[in-house]
């Protein structure tokens, strides 16, 4: 709820038009009337609790394992983390993620800590306009030759949906948060990168491993002693990992491990019911159809949820026509302007404001969204923890967190946990825990680990 100061008025009025905001001691009430709009168009924090997103998941992951259609893809990783770290030894590490590329060296020690002995940060390729899969590949492998070491070991972390092998493989399902290759599903990430490598001159052995970025966090809290996690990724992306009894799958993936990581790429659940303004989103991205879920809660899409809400807002009389038409101009907010604006009232979207009114209407627009994804992202991690439970894990379970989105924005991260907790009775106790340099370190770690 927003708070500020008491009016000396008691009342703020937009011109022209009905709309206020009454105060009592506790600060301002939102109008029943906008309420009821946002409520409308599901668009309240409150719209789609955690309990209920929790429930359409675990659903949606039982038809998964019995082998019947489900939205989520709930990829089998074969990998459950049997192995051990080898102290010394270094290790080259990719990471392609929703927006950034990085290269990595990481050694481990001893003591199981990993110390990152050179990193290099880029754009992701493909995210600025459309590439082919061979030169997305071949981007890749003129970041990652400098970086390579006399192990030949490669730890590749790949972000977007892809059909995990025994091998430790990945096969490219399809690409996601706006990034656009023309030709990349069905494409072999490693054996891909690898072929790029040789290409470009590289000599030596290669030993690849392909997981994914939330895999990649869960390693990471496997690295800080942690023996099961849930992780979650709330950045550009939105995903979570958990590991499952392989004896629950009607037909058991290849193996003998009892236990394996499940990349659920909880992105692609679609059998909500999404808000006319979710809709919109969905008829003008690059993946129309897919992701839905993602387009909902993630970062890369929360600002355009706004945008698209003020200019709803607009459209019916709650905010000026300056705010409508920057909304318009802008088409989506960026998340840092929203950081700004919420926590300081300052930046682009202050500016856009033409009186008070609109100030406290996209604030109140602007928790509202966050509320949303805080409560949709809770409702999926409390999925994997439930799941947990419902296999045998007893105690404390590590939630391990990663993403700029669910980091920085401090709605969605007090909400995400107050929604966890707020299921305690079906969650059991857990403890959140963060490493700004999980993915690389995790991934690096799979190499070892499997």
């Amino acid at each position: 709820m927003i708070r500020f100061s008491q009016s000396s008025s008691n009342l703020l009025r937009y011109s022209g038009n009905a709309y206020q905001f009454r105060f009592d001691k506790k600060g301002m009430i939102m109008n029943k009337e906008l309420h009821d709009v946002l409520a409308g168009q599901n668009l309240l924090g409150d719209s789609y609790p955690s309990s209920y997103i929790a429930d359409i998941f675990l659903n949606d992951w039982e038809k998964a394992m019995k082998g019947e259609e489900a939205t989520c893809y709930f990829v089998p990783t074969y990998m459950s983390a049997t192995g051990t770290l080898k102290p010394g030894e270094t290790v080259t590490v990719m990471d392609a993620g929703g927006t950034n590329f990085r290269v990595a060296q990481v050694r481990f020690g001893t003591d199981g800590k990993a110390e990152i002995l050179k990193i290099k940060k880029s754009r992701m390729p493909g995210s600025g306009h459309p590439i082919t899969s061979e030169e997305m590949f071949g981007c890749f492998a003129q970041e990652i030759l400098p970086m390579m070491t006399d192990s030949g070991k490669l730890a590749i972390c790949f972000s977007y949906a892809c059909r995990c092998l025994p091998t430790h493989e990945s096969e490219i399902i399809e690409m996601s948060k706006e990034v656009v290759v023309t030709d990349a599903p069905g494409k072999l990430v490693g054996k891909s990168i690898a072929d790029a490598l040789y290409k470009l001159g590289y000599s030596g052995n290669i030993e690849t491993v392909v997981i994914n970025d939330t895999v990649a966090v869960l390693y990471s809290a496997l690295c800080g002693g942690a023996k099961q996690a849930v992780a979650v990724i709330l950045g550009t992306g939105e995903n979570i990992a958990y590991a499952e009894k392989c004896s629950n799958f009607a037909v058991r993936p290849e193996g003998n491990a009892e236990w394996m990581f499940i990349n659920t790429e909880s992105a692609m659940l679609s059998v909500i019911k999404k808000a006319k303004i979710d809709a919109e989103i969905e008829a003008h991205s690059a993946d129309i159809g897919k992701n839905s879920f993602e387009k909902m809660s993630s970062g890369a899409y929360i600002g355009e949820i706004i945008a698209r809400s003020v200019v709803y807002l607009g459209e019916n009389g709650f905010v000026s026509g300056k705010l409508k038409e920057t909304a318009e101009k802008l088409v989506r907010f960026d998340m840092r302007d929203v950081g700004s604006f919420l926590e300081s009232g300052t930046g682009t979207l202050k500016e856009a404001c033409l009186d008070e009114n609109d100030t406290e209407v996209l604030k109140e627009v602007c928790e509202q969204i966050e509320k949303r994804s805080g409560n949709l992202v809770a409702g999926n991690t409390a999925a994997g923890l439930i799941r947990m439970r419902k296999n045998g894990v007893r105690g404390v379970i590590p939630v391990a967190v990663n993403g700029s989105t669910i980091l920085k924005a401090k709605i969605i991260n007090t909400t995400f946990i107050e929604a966890l907790n707020s299921m305690k009775d079906r969650i059991g106790e857990y403890e959140i825990i963060t490493d700004e340099n999980d993915t690389i370190i995790g991934t690096a770690a799979s190499v070892f680990l499997k």
